[in-house]
């Protein structure tokens, strides 16, 4: 195979390619040194580690570290300037990371500076799902991009072609009136390279095969034909964004019939606000449902969704591992696709008037105690962890979630940063009988 081949660059560079994102990382990077687009500036993200840790392991290329998306591109836009309209890169993780480029976008186009903006992006299966730090990037900057690509997610089979097409767009920017192109890249997990496989023939072999996404059930079917089909081994999830009033008093009642009637778990996502104030509820799923064989032990029979989908990460992978020999029912205002594999049944709110129908008594009653009692003992192990741990003197960000809801007294309004900041909120909050509520920037911004 030619040095611009796939086996060349595994030979060639000291890397370790532990997962196919690193590997197709370096691909894509070294493929555009090799080009002549030798320059980046990197604002570091989650979904752009693939790319950010290529770029800073391949020799022979120059990379500067800006952390504000739209301070790096002009700084790009000064940099090329400098050097003669030698093409400079931009690299940036997923939602509106993107947007804070267009100024120097605009200015580029008018400028006709080669600037190459390079997104990395959500995998098709969480696009238009609820899924945070996720917009439509294709063909973002319009009129303003010279050239707009976007790849499929990585697969060794799909190589050749992009480095066909990469060959095309290099050659576009090297042109002396050329100005700014988009690539966007999407990436499934892992992102980072921290699982080492022995055999990586096997582990791409494994991977190549493209995941589809299975589009949720939008049925006609009422609740109250799925209410014989429930045990109490039932979780009702109440997911973030539940705003209006007409959600808000659906929540509310269910929740008030659940404290006196309802004998299977809640889970309020800590966004919702409804972990707060409300009847105590599990609330460090997000902690012990990273381990497998937990999720194992407490699989229920049913889930019921309330809005959006959770935040928690560990938990809609559960629900992945659930699914479908499990049913999920999920409410929210307008019958969209959930987007996670498996068989789901949406209805809007305004069809949720047979919540009554899960107080009452269901089958399999004698599961009651054992399922309850698995979620509680884990719940309370983690607080007791929690409330043993050796922490350290410094300040951690992880920290600072639990301290703000065990001491916050007055406050009722909790603004939360977007990205790890909600991460940790939802992880370490816990609960507490006096109300919040929380707003944050989470469905775009990173």
């Amino acid at each position: 195979m030619s040095e611009s081949g796939i086996e060349t660059i595994w030979e060639r560079e000291s890397v370790t390619y532990s997962n196919l994102n690193t590997y197709w990382g370096h691909l894509f990077i070294d493929k555009l040194k090799r080009s002549g687009v030798s320059r980046f500036v990197v604002s570091p993200g989650s979904r752009n580690t693939p790319l950010v840790f290529a770029a800073s392991r391949i020799s022979d290329i120059e990379i500067e570290v800006v952390v504000d998306e739209r301070s790096a591109a002009f700084f790009a836009l000064g940099w090329s300037k400098a050097s003669y309209r030698s093409p400079v890169a931009l690299i940036c993780t997923s939602g509106s990371a993107l947007a804070l480029y267009t100024p120097a976008m605009v200015e580029a186009r008018y400028s006709h500076i080669p600037l190459l903006v390079i997104s990395a992006d959500r995998p098709s299966e969480l696009q238009e799902c609820h899924a945070g730090q996720t917009i439509n990037q294709s063909d973002f900057f319009g009129v303003y991009a010279e050239e707009s690509h976007s790849f499929p997610e990585p697969a060794l089979d799909a190589w050749q072609t992009v480095e066909t097409q990469i060959n095309s767009l290099c050659k576009q920017l090297l042109h002396p009136s050329s100005f700014g192109s988009q690539i966007n890249l999407p990436f499934r997990d892992p992102l980072t390279p921290g699982v080492e496989d022995g055999d990586r023939d096997q582990y791409f072999k494994h991977h190549k095969t493209t995941q589809t996404a299975h589009k949720s059930e939008v049925t006609s079917r009422s609740i109250a034909d799925f209410s014989c089909e429930f045990s109490y081994k039932t979780i009702i999830i109440i997911g973030p964004h539940c705003y209006g009033n007409e959600i808000n008093d659906t929540i509310e009642c269910f929740l008030k019939a659940y404290s006196n009637n309802f004998k299977g778990i809640v889970l309020c996502d800590g966004l919702s606000g409804f972990r707060f104030g409300a009847a105590k509820t599990i609330a460090h799923y997000d902690l012990f449902l990273r381990e497998s064989a937990k999720v194992d032990q407490l699989k229920p029979d049913a889930v019921i969704l309330l809005g959006d989908l959770p935040t928690s990460k560990p938990l809609r992978a559960a629900i992945e591992r659930w699914t479908p020999s499990i049913h999920v029912l999920a409410f929210d205002n307008d019958k969209r696709s959930a987007g996670i594999p498996g068989d789901w049944t949406h209805h809007t709110f305004q069809e949720a008037q047979g919540f009554d129908l899960f107080t009452q008594p269901l089958r399999n009653q004698q599961t009651e105690k054992d399922f309850r009692a698995k979620w509680i003992a884990y719940e309370d192990a983690c607080i007791e962890q929690l409330d043993h741990y050796d922490y350290p003197k410094a300040v951690v960000e992880w920290l600072i979630p639990r301290e703000v809801c065990r001491h916050t007294h007055d406050a009722k309004d909790i603004w939360i940063s977007s990205s790890l900041p909600v991460r940790d909120w939802e992880a370490f909050a816990g609960s507490r009988p006096r109300d919040f509520r929380v707003f944050v920037n989470l469905c775009a911004n990173g």
